[in-house]
């Protein structure tokens, strides 16, 4: 049975952003995201596959060395929002209330 690759330690993805950029608030600025984000995505707290590609370009390596449960081999998300299928999503065109009012009839008789 195959090892399963151990990911990155927080604090190891946060030498490594250093390294290169000094600080995680230059690469926040540069990549466009939150300090924040950055610090959820670091932290392994929240998957944001955004922030996350952003860490692994910034750092050269790829997502799935850093988050070997996160991303598979080829660089596609294992779970998240980009993890779902969007060709079968239905969504609700409507915009209805259950009582059959729309949103702007709502607002206009409160």
């Amino acid at each position: 049975m195959a090892k399963r690759p151990i990911e990155w330690h927080p604090e190891d993805v946060r030498a490594a952003v250093r390294k290169r950029l000094k600080t995680i608030a230059a690469l926040a600025r540069s990549s466009g995201f939150s300090l924040s984000a950055i610090c959820q995505a670091i932290n392994g707290r929240n998957f944001l596959p955004g922030p996350c590609l952003a860490i692994s370009t910034a750092i050269e390596v790829s997502p799935h060395e850093l988050w070997p449960d996160w991303y598979a081999p080829d660089g596609t998300p294992r779970k998240g929002r980009d993890a779902i299928d969007t060709a079968n999503l239905t969504y609700r065109t409507d915009h209805t209330r259950p009582n059959g009012n729309s949103r702007d009839q709502t607002r206009r008789a409160a």
